[in-house]
């Protein structure tokens, strides 16, 4: 595996240290909010987490030393292993190992954690409460500013996953016939994107039929699609540690008299995002991006049926910072990758959900989705 990504993290966490003015000699990472952003490219939740246990980045070499369950030493030797990255397998017990190095005892990594600590004068690290007599600088938020700011290698790789997801949507039109349900749709969906690339998913997918499309976040059933509703489908991959996350509504050529009204809500919908991409730039405050959404469906009436925020970051994690939520504070950032996703919810009706991926630039932004926000059957 490439890991350029891998070498670029490492260079902006470097730079980000330099940036504070402060002469320290390494960063110890121990967080899950670290490992999974220094080593995306093993993270892949649920259900299997990061295994790595901690890292150390020596400041004057830039070597840098991993901890990692003997699980899957072979696995990262392989991704990471270059010249200058020295990787430990550690174990809780002797279970007769023979991986070609000395293994760890996991009761033993604290004692060489804290063993740098007492060499060192001043320590970077994002947990603290390991630190004794020496000076320790908390990166933790530090750590998050990397996360948020994704560089263009980083806007690559998340533009590859959106590519993905679209094809993955776009190739499955024709296979949406009367009698299908939501369970084999998901199931369809996952099976192209995986044949046109993706590592993974971002999160269980998405898709809803009729009255189903009114819960945000419904579970596929084997309700059936009879040719005459709407179908929901919020889907996104997972590619060399980053994700995408897009919604698109499906519509028939011919709908029941029960969503009669649903074109112009679709319109509404399309309206807001278009409003709202008006105000997306570096240092708006998110609450107000996500007023100018909610306004747009104020404005008909429709507010009260918006059961969320409108969107947040994307990169490693499928949600991350920034929140856009009538309550957030965040501003965003340049090189910040969010969602715009307003929404309509009419219980016991139907609902409308369109959901674009933003990169967010110095002076404007990209959209990284392309794919026409309503599918027609």
């Amino acid at each position: 595996m490439n890991t350029n990504l891998f070498k670029n993290r490492i260079s902006k966490i470097i730079k980000a240290i330099k940036e504070m003015g402060i002469d320290g000699n390494i960063a110890i990472f121990r967080s899950k909010e670290s490992l999974t952003y220094l080593f995306a490219e093993i993270y892949n939740p649920p259900p299997e987490e990061v295994s790595i246990f901690a890292s150390i980045l020596h400041l004057d070499t830039f070597d840098i030393d991993i901890y990692v369950s003997a699980l899957d030493f072979y696995r990262v030797e392989e991704i990471y292993g270059v010249k200058g990255v020295n990787i430990y397998p550690v174990a809780s017990r002797d279970m007769g190992l023979d991986l070609g190095v000395d293994i760890i005892d996991h009761d033993k990594l604290n004692s060489i954690i804290h063993e740098y600590i007492k060499k060192n004068r001043i320590i970077m690290i994002d947990e603290p409460i390991y630190c004794l007599d020496s000076i320790c600088i908390d990166i933790r938020g530090l750590i998050r500013r990397c996360r948020r700011s994704k560089d263009q290698a980083e806007a690559d790789i998340i533009g590859k996953a959106v590519r993905i997801t679209e094809k993955a949507l776009d190739s499955i039109l024709s296979e949406i016939v009367i009698g299908i349900d939501e369970k084999t749709i998901a199931a369809l969906i996952e099976k192209k994107a995986r044949e046109f690339g993706a590592d993974g998913f971002a999160f269980g997918s998405i898709v809803a039929i009729g009255v189903n499309t009114s819960k945000p976040h419904h579970i596929p059933t084997l309700q059936r699609f009879t040719g005459r509703e709407p179908i929901l489908i919020d889907f996104g991959v997972r590619v060399q540690g980053y994700v995408s996350d897009i919604t698109r509504m499906i519509i028939p050529n011919k709908l029941g008299e029960e969503y009669n009204d649903l074109e112009d809500n679709i319109n509404i919908i399309d309206e807001a995002i278009d409003e709202t991409l008006k105000v997306v730039g570096q240092d708006a405050i998110c609450k107000n991006i996500d007023y100018v959404a909610r306004d747009v469906l104020k404005k008909r009436g429709l507010d009260k049926y918006f059961l969320h925020g409108l969107g947040h970051g994307i990169g490693i994690d499928v949600h991350e910072e920034p929140r856009l939520s009538p309550r957030s504070e965040h501003r965003l950032i340049n090189g910040d990758v969010i969602t715009i996703e307003p929404g309509i919810y009419i219980r016991g009706r139907y609902g409308v959900r369109i959901e674009e991926d933003i990169y967010v630039t110095l002076n404007t932004y990209k959209k990284l989705t392309t794919l026409t926000r309503v599918l027609r059957l």
